[in-house]
């Protein structure tokens, strides 16, 4: 293939666009996971707020981006990902600015989740909308599964080194260096080339899909499944550990030596769903998880959690959670790229099936625990997750979806209506 040849120029393109949002993904994911795994512990003993805060928080935050999805869908639609993914890099900074006042103001944390929850509707729609077009579709388990081992890594060293942090200086000073650090993931943004034609997209359709097109309603349905399981392992599972051990940098090492100890398992099961496209492992992996849970919710619930148990716990879920997310966004890129009117419809159905059901269990919980404060009703906040986590087989009917193309728009459109 020669230089001149416009494919090589195309698969150069793509891989320049890889590399940068790889990059961005890297140091903006170390910058949040400084203080992610931290803020559920902080909010209640660095502020001396109650539980419900925390559920009360997050369930604004995400309500936030459940606003923000239709309009960021269509603006990807007409202007491309790139647009999408700086503005939300920028309101990532004042969140993390935000959540560094705290200790001075409880205030903050309401101002803090508006930028916050901006960020997360406007930015991951246009970051997914990319990865779906710069994964080469024979390869893509991989292309996900290398995202995913960069984004452990970075996910991995950051709460040891915010931990330490924390303990020997301070949680406001680390904010502000989280905040700089993601100022510094928007040049790879800058950066990267971007190509894109506009294409129209309709809120209608998008809903009209989820409720009659068979494989819209199962991405969203295995979206609520996955989401519930990323949250609690987000809040809850955090809350339990640092509830036992009550030290920041102990927590930290944990979280980075379990983290560490799943990359080799990713880059495994990335080859795997090239081949099944993880319909042989997703079944496994979610009912080990469901164990895991269910092992998390009574040894918490009887008091018997310890930090042999934590390490092991620990090990196994982020294991699960890990193989699970990287099968799911393997199958929801392949149908994206399958599209041939707008691949922005099946990243909308995974997004706001993600911010929906985070908000409506946030908010539930958030009323649970104002009038009940007992520590012990943690496990009995991830019984809807168990109920729930099911949901991700679902991704894989294929006895319903053998005879369908995803991609015949013109065909679905004209049924819907």
């Amino acid at each position: 293939m020669s230089f001149s040849d416009p494919t090589h120029h195309l698969l150069y393109v793509d891989t320049k666009n890889k590399l940068y949002l790889f990059l961005n993904s890297a140091i903006r994911t170390f910058a949040y996971s400084l203080v992610s795994i931290f803020l559920p512990a902080f909010i209640i003993h660095e502020m001396g707020q109650p539980l419900w805060v925390v559920f009360g928080f997050f369930g604004a935050y995400y309500g936030i981006g459940t606003l923000l999805c239709i309009p960021i869908a269509k603006v990807t639609s007409l202007y491309g990902s790139k647009i999408g993914m700086l503005i939300g890099s920028l309101f990532l900074i004042p969140y993390l600015y935000c959540m560094g006042l705290l200790v001075e103001d409880t205030s903050w944390l309401w101002i803090g989740v508006i930028f916050g929850g901006i960020f997360e509707g406007i930015f991951w729609i246009p970051f997914h909308h990319d990865m779906s077009q710069i994964c080469n579709s024979k390869k893509s388990g991989q292309s996900i599964a290398w995202l995913n081992i960069i984004m452990i890594i970075a996910t991995a060293l950051a709460p040891l080194v915010g931990g330490i942090y924390i303990d020997t200086f301070s949680a406001k000073s680390l904010l502000f260096v989280a905040a700089g650090l993601t100022a510094l993931s928007i040049i790879p943004l800058l950066l990267s080339p971007k190509s894109h034609h506009p294409k129209k997209y309709s809120f209608k359709i998008s809903i009209n899909r989820i409720q009659k097109n068979s494989i819209s309603k199962d991405i969203f349905i295995a979206y609520v499944g996955a989401s519930l399981v990323w949250l609690v392992g987000s809040t809850t599972w955090p809350l339990i550990m640092y509830l036992k051990l009550e030290n920041y940098t102990l927590l930290g090492t944990i979280t980075s030596f379990t983290t560490i100890a799943i990359i080799v398992l990713i880059h495994y099961a990335g080859k795997r769903i090239n081949k099944t496209r993880g319909i042989k492992i997703l079944p496994k992996i979610v009912k080990t998880d469901q164990a895991t849970w269910a092992g998390i919710a009574l040894t918490t619930f009887l008091g018997f959690m310890s930090l042999p148990l934590i390490i092991i716990l620990d090990t196994v879920r982020r294991a699960c959670s890990a193989v699970s997310w990287t099968t799911l966004d393997h199958t929801l890129y392949h149908e994206a790229n399958k599209h041939k009117t707008n691949p922005i419809y099946p990243i909308f159905t995974r997004q706001i099936a993600i911010n929906a059901t985070v908000t409506l269990y946030c908010g539930l919980f958030a009323w649970i625990f104002y009038y009940h404060t007992d520590m012990r009703l943690l496990a009995v906040s991830i019984i809807p997750m168990l109920v729930t986590i099911g949901f991700q087989r679902d991704i894989f009917d294929h006895e319903k979806h053998q005879n369908l193309n995803i991609g015949d728009e013109v065909q679905e459109i004209q049924n819907i209506n």
